[in-house]
């Protein structure tokens, strides 16, 4: 639910350019039987995403992890694209975790506090031997740090600021205990449920059981309420209904918002024959995938494959 969202005000946001398109970061991995190998990337940035929160190239390219003097390299396509080049190569098995952080997004540049917000990628390889030869394991692993905290406090004081509204006979004890109520359900259903991405059929138990919760907590105040609408607003801020969102991560997470308009596609050969893989197997035996950066809110998504040598 969270994870449409988050692309949908992406998306809205495009809606105002007259050219939109994606990012887009295409990854070459070669593993060589040595267990060193070689990463080229190559982020390619439309050319108008700048205008959505009014950020110049350097702040856009930035949020990128692509500072200036960096070893990322700028080239200008034919169509106007700023594409960013980076090519790196490993000496051995130990040295692949020198990758890390090589595709990255920072929520935002300002000192804030949500600069803990950030998505990142972690890289490593695994050797061993088999009756036959070597084996070797590749893995790659995406993550958001900081987000899902961010948006279920955000979630959680919006929904206790509607519940103070709504029921003004409640105490600061009363509020703060539906906060932690709301947010501790939220959590729950991001972390078990997965309700940010394919979990859409468990919002209303889970909107259920936060309105039972406060049902309790505004009963004990002495006062009678309208019980329906106790369970109507956390269905709503359990749902994502409210407005507020939106403008919440443009004006503090711009990077969420870019964020959402960016896919990766990795492409990885390995020594031997893959015999174990989350991926695609292509025709010259080299491994495909493709995700979108939201594709890890709710999650860490992690890349594998097992190649096996004579």
């Amino acid at each position: 639910m969270i994870n449409r969202k988050l692309r949908c005000i992406a998306v809205a946001g495009l809606l105002v350019l007259t050219l939109a398109g994606c990012n887009e970061y295409r990854v070459e991995t070669t593993v060589r039987e040595d267990g060193g190998g070689t990463k080229k990337i190559l982020f390619t940035m439309d050319p108008n995403q700048d205008e959505m929160a009014e950020m110049n190239e350097e702040g856009y390219a930035r949020l990128f992890g692509i500072e200036p003097h960096s070893e990322w390299e700028m080239q200008t396509t034919t169509d106007g694209k700023k594409s960013f080049k980076f090519e790196s190569d490993i000496a051995g098995v130990d040295d692949w975790s020198k990758l890390d952080g090589s595709i990255s997004v920072r929520g935002t540049l300002e000192e804030s506090d949500y600069a803990g917000v950030f998505f990142t990628n972690s890289v490593s390889l695994e050797t061993g031997r088999t009756p036959g030869g070597r084996s070797y394991t590749y893995r790659e692993d995406f993550r958001w740090t900081g987000l899902i905290e961010t948006v279920v406090d955000f979630q959680a004081d919006a929904y206790a600021r509607r519940m103070k509204e709504d029921f003004p006979h409640l105490d600061d004890e009363a509020i703060a205990e539906l906060r932690g109520v709301m947010a501790g359900h939220l959590l729950v259903g991001v972390r078990i449920l997965d309700i940010w991405n394919d979990g859409d059929e468990d919002l209303p138990r889970i909107a259920h059981s936060v309105g039972k919760a406060a049902e309790t907590v505004v009963r004990k105040a002495g006062r009678r309420v309208a019980i329906d609408h106790v369970y109507e607003v956390a269905r709503i801020y359990v749902e994502d209904e409210d407005s507020t969102l939106e403008g919440f991560i443009e004006k503090n997470l711009p990077g969420v918002m870019y964020a959402g308009l960016t896919d990766v596609k990795i492409r990885l050969m390995m020594p031997g024959k893959v015999v174990d893989t989350n991926g695609r197997v292509l025709d010259d035996g080299s491994v495909e995938w493709k995700m979108h950066m939201m594709d890890a809110l709710g999650g860490r998504v992690e890349f594998h494959a097992r190649s096996e040598s004579e």
